[in-house]
């Protein structure tokens, strides 16, 4: 072999040992979930999803008090925070711009099916450049016309 050849392919050895050894990283240490299981588990703080089984034996009597008591970090939003104010978060009952976060005060618990947040590209992505939703997006699944 020429020292040339020997130049371009010295790097090989050094790139196949890297993958070998990176396929043997676990990518997450997390608990996968049993085949068929919910997609997220009772009690689990960290869905991006409440449904009506997660929130009915709470005692509320609004969209605001099930957010608050079971997702909290719904309200704070994610991405840039504003240097003054509170997080820009859109409100969507049944995919319908409803307001800023206030307006969780007047959908009664009776009336949610599901509860569930995006984060800001998601939101933008769904609802288009023009949603008030810079730090995400709660969106309200109700029963029913509303």
């Amino acid at each position: 072999m020429t020292g040339r050849a020997v130049q371009r392919r010295w790097w090989v050895l050094p790139v196949v040992s890297f993958t070998a050894a990176c396929s043997a990283i676990p990518v997450s240490s997390a608990p996968r979930p049993a085949p068929g299981a919910r997609a997220h588990a009772e009690g689990d703080r960290n869905a991006p999803m409440l449904e009506r089984r997660d929130f009915a034996a709470l005692d509320v009597s609004n969209a605001a008090e099930v957010v608050g008591r079971l997702r909290p970090e719904f309200l704070r939003g994610s991405g840039r925070r504003p240097p003054i104010g509170v997080p820009e978060i859109a409100v969507f009952v049944n995919d319908v711009y409803n307001g800023d976060p206030s307006m969780l005060n007047m959908i009664p618990v009776d009336a949610i099916n599901s509860v569930a947040f995006l984060q800001p590209v998601s939101a933008y992505a769904r609802f288009g450049p023009r949603c008030w939703c810079a730090n995400g997006a709660i969106m309200i699944s109700v029963l029913g016309k509303r």
